[in-house]
């Protein structure tokens, strides 16, 4: 891997971190200086390092890289990945959605549309917000990239209730796109996801969300991971107390969402489309409601 000007990489086990600074994003003391670190990049370094940074980042595998960069007049440690990670940048993997669907429509629908390439905490990211609408409903596909070494390329497929702002995330046969394939050029590996994407787009009826009865212990165990959801919900609970209002609330949310809260949101909601009945029992007993295969 080669670094562009201006860039360092280098490895975690020789940073030199000799402390950790108070604040948000985290800042560290290294042998290049005064870093802030991208909170995506932290999680990472905490997960790969893990207990006290300052004395264990010098035990670190050693084809595990820390990647930084200058911006906004201060360095940034921007991925913390192992010497198998791919750089995609995110601007070429929109640009490659785009061609694969030349005839969709930049869709907004609240904090969900399209931004061009861009770069915060230090790292680069892409999304593109793309679809057909039609009488007020609108089919689409979600794509975010980034080049922090977490956020990995995903493409997710929705429906757009424009009449009640919601976004309703679908199942996705590739839930993510890690940055380490080196076998397919971005372009195949992408035109997978959208050709599965568009298949669930043409197949899911959201109707049959209306089969599925919720009681409110479902409602009150969501409520208290997703803020406002019980505002939401008091506002579509007159469609019916089922999965298909429950969805739409929770595409409200999405949309009034931004950032790992708007991730958090679309994963549920991923959960709750691929498996109604799971979702509802899991959600129906425990306040923590663990639901795997995300």
């Amino acid at each position: 891997m080669v670094c562009v000007p201006g860039e360092l990489m280098v490895r975690v086990r020789e940073l030199g971190i000799r402390r950790v600074l108070s604040g948000y994003p985290p800042r560290i003391v290294t042998n290049y200086g005064v870093a802030r670190v991208n909170p995506n990049a932290w999680k990472q370094l905490r997960r790969w390092v893990g207990g006290n940074i300052v004395s264990e980042h010098v035990k670190a595998r050693p084809d595990l890289y820390a990647w930084l960069r200058p911006w906004n007049g201060e360095l940034w440690l921007y991925r913390v990945a192992t010497d198998a990670y791919v750089d995609y940048p995110p601007g070429r993997v929109i640009e490659a959605v785009r061609r694969l669907l030349p005839s969709a429509e930049p869709i907004r629908l609240g904090t969900l549309y399209g931004r061009p390439e861009h770069i915060e905490f230090g790292a680069r990211y892409a999304e593109a917000v793309l679809g057909y609408g039609v009488d007020g409903v609108v089919k689409g596909l979600w794509v975010r990239a980034g080049d922090d070494g977490y956020t990995a390329i995903r493409v997710r497929p929705f429906i757009g209730l424009v009449k009640e702002i919601s976004a309703i995330i679908l199942p996705s046969r590739v839930s993510r796109r890690l940055h380490i394939e080196r076998e397919t050029s971005i372009e195949e590996r992408l035109r997978i996801d959208v050709d599965a994407s568009i298949a669930t787009l043409r197949a899911f009826d959201i109707e049959e969300l209306t089969k599925y009865p919720v009681p409110f212990t479902v409602v009150n165990n969501i409520a208290r991971k997703v803020r406002n959801f019980a505002i939401y919900w008091r506002e579509v609970r007159g469609l019916g107390e089922n999965a298909y209002a429950l969805a739409i609330a929770l595409g409200r949310a999405l949309v009034s969402s931004s950032g790992e809260a708007r991730e958090r949101v679309a994963r549920l909601l991923g959960q709750l489309t691929s498996d109604p009945a799971r979702f509802i029992k899991a959600y129906s007993e425990a306040s923590n409601a663990p639901v795997q295969g995300d």
